[in-house]
């Protein structure tokens, strides 16, 4: 016969499968209509779903460590004087850009929002027109060339947009306060009640699962 210690341990293993089973069912079973909720939280509050202000930048990084800094400082104000005359600016990079992704992106780091970059890399690349060549922009890095492609203004999101955003962040406040609950009734109660029939279920379902994932792996 089994021991009282053996059937306390017994029964402390179904009450974890029947939990996990609870927690699941909270996650996944019952919710509400999202998409209707997500309509009305917009309407509300649609200033809150935005693109940030950004820019679409290239750069040309001259590492001052790699050479004395007044050489870096040089060689960064000559490569701006052959892009004011019309060179290439990818092709200046990848001659002479340290920036260890160059040869991926041939100096192009695409769109940034501010307080990406350092401090004094995005007041300038904040500053410059479309298409215009920054003078030397000094940060821990070195020295940078900075092109400004498109600077791109904040923008408002319309629902569609920002409707992937909104569900998430109310079923994450739906579900997280259907747990609390719970957490809240099982400390009142100081028990867990334990159905057999959906812990039978729920372990058949999970005996199935690894039996498929076993099957799955001859």
């Amino acid at each position: 016969a089994d021991t009282p210690e053996q059937k306390a341990r017994v029964q402390a293993l179904l009450d974890q499968f029947y939990f996990r089973l609870k927690l699941n069912s909270l996650r996944t079973e019952n919710l509400p209509d999202f998409e209707s909720l997500a309509r009305v939280r917009y309407k509300a509050n649609q200033q809150d779903y935005y693109y940030p202000e950004q820019v679409d930048i290239a750069h040309i990084l001259i590492d001052k460590k790699k050479r004395p800094k007044e050489q870096a400082l040089k060689l960064a104000d000559d490569i701006i004087a052959r892009l004011k005359n019309g060179e290439d600016f990818a092709r200046l990079a990848v001659e002479y850009s340290d920036d260890t992704t160059v040869k991926q992106n041939k100096g192009e780091l695409g769109f940034y929002p501010r307080g990406v970059m350092p401090n004094q890399f995005d007041q300038v690349a904040f500053s410059l027109k479309d298409g215009e060549i920054s003078d030397p922009v000094e940060t821990k890095y070195g020295y940078h060339i900075i092109k400004l492609n498109k600077h791109e203004a904040k923008k408002n999101k319309t629902y569609e947009e920002a409707r992937e955003e909104i569900i998430y962040q109310i079923k994450t406040e739906y579900v997280q306060n259907r747990i609390d609950s719970y957490y809240d009734q099982m400390q009142k109660e100081n028990d867990m009640e334990f159905n057999e029939e959906e812990l039978k279920q729920y372990t058949e379902r999970k005996v199935e699962e690894i039996k498929m994932e076993a099957d799955a792996k001859k």
